[in-house]
């Protein structure tokens, strides 16, 4: 199934697929229980013979030596294998996930299995973070007294928000992100965004050379929250619960964490820094008020259209149907810059359009020329939405899905195989290599457009061809493409012609085309079987 998870479940998916292992949901189940309770776990797989060992460990036993310990007593340094540790804090990920780490572990393992040359079998070691934690979490605030409150009038019936603004420890922010982990920013629109302002650089040369002096020169922090507590007179509380969420300021705590990890003293200075905090209280934080919140506050900085188009209507329901799929060759999600992929398949919203411009508008000259273009929106009674609706269609149900957007994972696959082409193929005359530079947009239209019987209509039929037929597809695209050139006198050809659809729809209606279509029908009919 390929439904969204949380936690365990959630992490071990994502880290099997990005390895290409098939574990089934049994499996992770099993591996769950033996990391709840003995903390280890590991298994061969003989997708790419490897071994992998998963450990549960805490910041007091993540230490090299500390994780061998855990390893089996039958580890064998002839075997092939990977480790991963699973963490329950930021900072350790942080740690475990450096070169010198990683240089240590094999440093250690050596010395302990006696042998002669450094151990080399070990292809990867990583961390993944699990929040475990159900406490609340405290703040630090100069002095209640000394902080403002802004309500709106109060309308009959209606819950509107207030507002409360503090001088607030940044130090305790990052440990609360410490063990609450990304998803603190779920409805930041902007999470993890570097921008050309370099401002990561900035923030740590403040909390470097001068933490007292961060709260004028940052634009501070703004959180979310369906209740927190002010009682007291220099702390402020969240419950534990998934109902607050930083909407600005994640690129402050993000980088702050990561100074924090990567200095010694960082710890000690970031005691002293202290930033601007704005609790906006709500009943409902999912409703409509705390995302314009959050994009009205995102608008003000330099970002990107791909950033804002997370928030409207089309990405909201393409995600919200997808909930409901159970098929990974279909199943995609829309995703935000820097957040964390839920699903195999995760676009931004730019990668997305380009490719269904490409495969169902049938335009690979302005996918390839436009890309920016296709995600322009205009304004509707205080709503924004797409231009392009040919490209968002209106989605209610999966059959929407399978009907307009069957191919796009597909499309992705066949771009990934164009790359690769791309490296293993060279041609002698001018024609191939340009096309292997420039022509993977007409591939996606051409080959999509034949394995769906020649329209572009209803996609619910369409056939996912094995991703191993792919490198012969191109090949097949590639020959049949410079027959074409050749049959109507091509003299030239450049990145230019690419940008355009002409070329494209004289060969789509071409006998070369007809060739590419009847070779694909062939790599069809075993699948029908």
């Amino acid at each position: 199934m390929a439904k969204k998870i949380n936690n365990y479940t959630k992490i071990l998916k994502f880290y099997f697929e990005n390895n290409g292992i098939d574990v089934s949901e049994n499996e992770i189940e099993k591996i769950i229980v033996s990391l709840k309770h003995l903390g280890v776990y590991n298994f061969y797989s003989e997708e790419d013979y490897c071994y992998y060992y998963l450990i549960k460990t805490t910041s007091a036993n993540r230490s090299a030596e500390r994780v061998i310990n855990k390893l089996p007593v039958d580890f064998d340094p002839q075997n092939n294998c990977k480790i991963l540790l699973i963490v329950n804090n930021i900072q350790d990920k942080l740690y475990i996930n450096t070169p010198k780490y990683k240089k240590d572990f094999k440093d250690a393992l050596t010395k302990k299995l006696s042998l002669k040359t450094r151990i080399s079998t070990i292809r990867d070691i990583s961390a993944e973070f699990i929040s475990f934690t159900r406490k609340k979490h405290e703040v630090g605030i100069t002095n209640r007294v000394d902080s403002l409150h802004y309500d709106l009038n109060k309308t009959a019936g209606i819950n509107n928000p207030s507002g409360y603004v503090y001088i607030a420890s940044l130090y305790d922010i990052v440990n609360m992100y410490n063990v609450i982990g990304d998803s603190l920013f779920d409805l930041n629109v902007r999470y993890k965004i570097s921008d050309e302002l370099d401002v990561e650089k900035e923030i740590k040369k403040t909390l470097n050379e001068n933490p007292q002096e961060f709260w004028f020169n940052n634009n501070g922090i703004t959180i979310i929250s369906n209740k927190f507590n002010c009682d007291r007179p220099s702390v402020i509380e969240f419950p534990y619960s998934d109902c607050f969420s930083v909407i600005n300021g994640a690129q402050t705590i993000t980088t702050a964490a990561k100074w924090y990890n990567e200095s010694e003293k960082g710890k000690e200075k970031l005691k002293d820094a202290w930033v601007l905090l704005r609790v906006i209280l709500v009943d409902d934080i999912a409703q409509s008020f705390a995302k314009d919140v959050s994009v009205s506050l995102n608008r003000q900085k330099s970002i990107s259209e791909v950033d804002i188009a997370n928030t409207y209507e089309f990405v909201e329901n393409i995600n919200s149907v997808m909930n409901e799929c159970d098929k990974d060759n279909i199943c995609f999600e829309i995703n935000k810059r820097g957040g964390t992929p839920t699903y195999k398949y995760s676009y931004y919203i730019d990668d997305f359009a380009q490719l269904v411009e490409a495969y169902m508008i049938q335009k690979p000259g302005s996918a390839r020329s436009s890309k920016g273009a296709l995600i322009s929106v205009k304004e509707n009674n205080g709503k924004y939405e797409f231009l392009h609706k040919d490209i968002f269609k209106k989605v209610r149900s999966s059959n929407d899905i399978l009907k307009y957007y069957t191919p796009v994972n597909y499309a992705y696959e066949l771009i990934n195989s164009y790359k690769k082409v791309q490296k293993n193929l060279s041609y002698k005359d001018t024609f191939g290599e340009i096309f292997l530079k420039y022509g993977n947009m007409y591939c996606v239209a051409s080959v999509i457009y034949c394995i769906n019987d020649r329209q572009v209509v209803d996609f619910s039929s369409f056939e996912y061809i094995d991703v191993k037929y792919n490198t012969d597809i191109i090949q097949k695209f590639i020959d049949s493409f410079e027959l074409f050139l050749k049959s109507i006198n091509k003299q030239s050809l450049d990145s230019n012609d690419f940008k355009k659809e002409e070329l494209y729809e004289k060969f789509k209606n071409s006998e070369y085309m007809d060739s590419l279509f009847e070779y694909i029908s062939i790599i069809k009919k075993p699948v029908l079987k």
